[in-house]
């Protein structure tokens, strides 16, 4: 969370944004109900970000990767 902040981040410029990137696009995906995100510590100060694929419902007509596929193509 504080890498994505100059103040507090060692990362660059580029690095901020890519991370920033990967968050929103994590978020958008657990709305969506295809992962589960979770958070764990690995330290002091220090946490792992995971994204779990949820189970695809039999009724469900896409699945995150075709999803994914047809928004960059959109781009």
């Amino acid at each position: 969370m504080l890498d994505v902040f100059p103040m507090f981040s060692k990362l660059s410029d580029a690095a901020r944004a890519a991370l920033r990137g990967l968050g929103s696009r994590a978020f958008w995906a657990a709305e969506l109900g295809l992962v589960h995100l979770v958070q764990e510590r690995v330290g002091p100060d220090q946490f792992a970000y995971i994204a779990v694929a949820r189970p695809k419902p039999k009724a469900a007509a896409v699945s995150l990767s075709e999803l994914l596929l047809a928004e960059q193509e959109a781009a």
